[in-house]
Order: C-alpha cells, then sequence, then structure tokens
C-alpha cells in the first residue's frame, strides 16, 4: 500500500511537472474545446439507431429542456425551470433523435461560430510555441480574419466565453453527472432537470442562458467559409 500511495504521488508530481512545461497558455484549453463539447453532443441521440438507447433518451430529455430553458423569455430562472420541464413533458411522445434535435442544432451553430479561432490557436499557439511568440502570432491572425471579414472580433469574444466557461469544469462536470444518473424513465430524467437546473447547476444554467442569448442575438457573418485558411 506504501508502495502505491508513493506511486501515486511520484505520477501526479510528474503530470504537475509536464503541465509547468507547457511553453504558452493557450493550445490546452483549447483542446479542452473539443475535449467537451464534442463528447456532450455525441451523447444525444444522433439517429434512428440510438433510438433504442436509454442512456442517449435520457440525455437527449435533459437537454432539451436545456434547450427550452435557454430560448424562454420567463425571466425568473425557477418560473423557466418549472416552464422547461412543462413544456418538455409536452413533447416526450416523440423519438430521442427528434427530441435532441435543438440541442444539436445549438451546439453546431455555437462550433461554427467558434471554429475559427478555435484553428487559429491551433496554427500560432502549438505546444512547442513560446507565450510572445504565440500571443504576437494570434493577435496577428485575428488582426487579419477582422480586416477580412468586419465583424470578427465578436467570433473570438465568444470563444473566449467558451473557454472560460469549459475551463471552470462545471460544464464537464454536468455531463459526468448525466451519465451517471440516468435511467430509463423520462420522468426521471425530467426530474433530474428540474432537481440539477434548480439547485447545483443554476449558475451553470444562468451562464448558458446569457451565452445562448448573445449567440442568438447577435450576427456572426464570418466563418471559416469566408475567412483565410491560414
Amino acid at each position: 500500500m506504501r508502495f502505491i500511495i508513493i506511486c501515486t504521488i511520484f505520477a501526479c508530481a510528474a503530470v504537475n511537472a509536464l503541465l509547468h512545461l507547457d511553453k504558452n497558455n493557450k493550445w490546452r484549453r483549447n483542446d479542452e474545446v473539443f475535449n467537451v463539447m464534442d463528447p456532450f453532443y455525441y451523447d444525444l441521440s444522433l439517429e434512428s439507431g440510438d433510438l433504442l438507447d436509454p442512456r442517449k433518451r435520457f440525455s437527449s430529455i435533459v437537454t432539451l429542456a436545456i434547450s427550452v430553458y435557454l430560448k424562454s423569455n420567463e425571466t425568473d430562472h425557477e418560473k423557466r425551470v418549472k416552464e422547461s420541464v412543462r413544456r418538455t413533458r409536452n413533447e416526450l411522445d416523440k423519438p430521442s433523435d427528434a427530441i435532441s434535435g435543438t440541442m444539436r442544432a445549438i451546439l453546431t451553430q455555437l462550433r461554427g461560430i467558434i471554429d475559427k479561432p478555435i484553428n487559429d490557436v491551433k496554427i500560432s499557439c502549438p505546444p512547442d510555441a513560446d507565450q510572445k511568440s504565440c500571443d504576437e502570432r494570434l493577435r496577428m491572425s485575428h488582426d487579419k480574419n477582422e480586416a477580412t471579414c468586419r465583424g470578427y472580433i465578436k467570433n473570438v469574444d465568444m470563444y473566449e466565453r467558451v473557454i472560460k466557461l469549459i475551463h471552470s469544469k462545471r460544464v464537464e462536470e454536468l455531463r459526468d453527472e448525466i451519465n451517471r444518473n440516468w435511467r430509463v424513465s423520462d420522468d426521471d430524467a425530467l426530474k433530474y432537470f428540474a432537481r440539477s437546473a434548480g439547485g447545483r447547476h443554476s449558475k451553470l444554467m444562468k451562464e448558458f442562458k446569457e451565452l445562448y442569448e448573445i449567440q442568438s442575438r447577435e450576427s456572426f457573418n464570418c466563418n471559416i467559409l469566408n475567412l483565410p485558411i491560414f
């Protein structure tokens, strides 16, 4: 047992040493976007073959309730949660791949907004780039993209908001919690959402709401299709 503890300590020290060897503070956080957003997306029902997967149905129902919460005009948080449960319950006769459609669309649109800023970091700040070089090249990339497509800075701002939210680890915790708490019953999915959104994850839901309001209110005309590749 003592040997295992010692090995664990050395392993943790080795990981910390590797983290401190990072030459810039951009690339690892950039990778977190993929490590969190992509699994969250693929937890949803995507196709007809997923209809018999109770885990994916549970996730799809919870995220539909989140979607309703995001799109609600109700200003009071508690009332918005209750409204989301009620309106989601009315959709439970639909197949899970249809139920997950709204959240898939929200995530796909968000990904389209931040894809180019993600690529900017990949080009400007690879793991072997020092901080000064990373910052300078990233600024030049942003300036070039803004010159090519006015308003690109809004994409960068949205990217920074997503990075900050993901880096807090709370989105990842929510996903892990959904996967741990799944049940076969649709009603259990709604109960989980109500308990989660009204309690432990209430702050996260409000932050999701703020992000979605920017996403739906602003015009993001700059994207990977009308900007330079490099």
